[in-house]
């Protein structure tokens, strides 16, 4: 019986590579091996564990959501991870946006705000065994200090405005992905910025939309 879930599982986990992320240029061979080898079901409660590989976002509250398969693919192959990076997920969640970029990097910080969430992915990311993963609860626009060497920074949700503080953090080469919803409706895209010793670039990836986090609505803030 445990074989045939196993079994299933990957089927299902297989499916959701070849026929969402494959046809919608998602090529990184790492980032596909990462995201087959995550269960994203493992990263949501019980009661919405059977919606884990569907095309859409999963609603955890009215102000969270776990972001498509697509989305978190097309997010984190943008930022182009490289082994010996250091990555900051910021608004982590369940943990799951984190767990597949730490196969894909040196060390992951998962800053989450809400308790509930940070005790639910602690236990998570325990249980899962990635020791390249270290937890923080704290307020996301108050990033934890790495010396300002963030070579990746993931924010899972929506931003009307990005805090100064999460540019403050990113290293001189740095990239940072976002869902931008800079004019404050529902409709957005998920944004690549690239810092180039104080030279930011901003590339629009695709249309995307996620609830607004808070704080980052702010009008004090950093535009692009």
């Amino acid at each position: 019986k445990f074989n045939k879930v196993l079994s299933e599982k990957y089927a299902i986990t297989k499916h959701m590579i070849e026929c969402q992320l494959r046809p919608n240029k998602i090529t990184h061979h790492n980032l596909l091996e990462a995201m087959t080898n995550v269960p994203r079901d493992m990263f949501l409660p019980q009661s919405l564990k059977k919606r884990a590989y569907s095309d859409r976002a999963i609603p955890l509250s009215n102000s969270r959501h776990m972001l498509p398969p697509l989305l978190v693919a097309t997010m984190i192959q943008s930022l182009n991870p490289q082994s010996d990076d250091f990555a900051l997920v910021l608004a982590s969640g369940y943990g799951y946006e984190a767990a597949v970029l730490s196969h894909l990097v040196q060390t992951v910080i998962a800053q989450e705000h809400d308790a509930k969430y940070h005790k639910q992915s602690s236990i998570i990311l325990e249980n899962y065994h990635l020791e390249n993963i270290i937890t923080f609860h704290r307020p996301i626009d108050d990033p934890v200090d790495n010396q300002g060497v963030f070579d990746l920074i993931l924010i899972v949700g929506g931003c009307v405005k990005l805090p100064d503080n999460v540019l403050n953090v990113l290293s001189p080469t740095g990239r940072l992905v976002y869902i931008d919803h800079h004019d404050n409706t529902d409709f957005g895209h998920a944004v690549l910025i690239e810092n180039y010793h104080g030279t930011y670039t901003r590339h629009i990836l695709c249309d995307a939309t996620a609830p607004i986090l808070p704080k980052y609505d702010i009008k004090k803030a950093f535009v692009f």
